[in-house]
């Protein structure tokens, strides 16, 4: 697993949500102070246990990033990555 990747890396993020209720929105936030985004799924049906993955493309910003992992907006968990201002060094 990389925690270091380049400007043109494409950053997976991959969690594992257990007893998610119905209607549940599964996300996640990530900043770096000067760039940012975040992701909502949809409303969810009830599941015991389910990985999703989520992505980022080329972040252009270098730097530590946080990540917010949330169920209908809140934190869940948190987590974070480096992007250096090198082409492709998680390969």
């Amino acid at each position: 697993m990389s925690e270091t990747f380049g400007l043109d890396d494409r950053i997976y993020i991959s969690v594992e949500f257990r007893d998610v209720r119905e209607g549940a929105r599964l996300g996640f936030r990530w900043s770096s102070g000067s760039c940012g985004g975040e992701y909502e799924t949809d409303p969810q049906q009830p599941l015991r246990r389910g990985y999703f993955a989520f992505y980022v493309d080329e972040t252009n910003c270098v730097g530590k990033h946080s990540v917010a992992i949330t169920v209908d907006g809140a934190v869940a968990a948190e987590t974070s990555f480096m992007v250096v201002d090198q082409p492709s060094v998680a390969r």
